[in-house]
């Protein structure tokens, strides 16, 4: 086959869907997360709370009226009932773009462009991770080394956040 013929081919209406679905929330994930511009620029608070202002309401909405998690909304801990109700978020308004854009584009026979496009951010994108991810294994910033002082210290005298000594006994795990 050519590919000519190969764009010529119409796609079923399942893989259509399947695919626009998709490809809006991928799209919308590593656009509109402070994931990927954590792995690209490293940490930056005001990232952070720049995309908070838009998905704690959203998210605390979520779990408040839907999910229903145990949540303290002073502290936000557990942190990761805000990340999955932000997930939770991208699932349902992808859904409810890919709804609405296969309705009103019916007639188009396939999505071989944005296949293309689509492929394209994913190699980025997972490059990206992957290579961010492999420079956090050799410089350990995440997970530092305790010093003696906190060694030799008990544990009820740490001042530590709870994450903290989480991090520095995975650390200790590793050695």
């Amino acid at each position: 086959m050519t590919a000519n013929s190969l764009n010529s081919i119409p796609w079923a209406r399942t893989k259509k869907f399947i695919f626009l679905f998709f490809f809006i929330y991928f799209v919308w994930h590593f656009l509109f997360s402070p994931d990927l511009y954590v792995m690209m620029f490293g940490y930056n608070e005001s990232v952070f709370n720049w995309f908070d202002k838009f998905y704690m309401p959203i998210g605390l909405w979520l779990n408040d009226y839907i999910l229903h998690f145990a949540f303290d909304k002073e502290t936000f801990q557990p942190e990761s009932v805000i990340d999955f109700s932000e997930h939770l978020f991208f699932i349902l308004a992808s859904l409810l773009i890919a709804s609405i854009w296969f309705f009103l584009d019916r007639k188009r026979k396939s999505y071989n462009d944005l296949h293309f496009w689509l492929t394209i951010l994913l190699r980025l994108a997972l490059s990206i991770i992957t290579v961010g991810y492999g420079i956090e294994k050799l410089i350990p910033v995440q997970m530092p080394t305790p010093n003696l002082y906190q060694l030799t210290n008990s544990l009820g005298n740490q001042k530590w956040v709870t994450m903290a000594i989480t991090w520095s006994r995975e650390n200790l795990s590793n050695v």
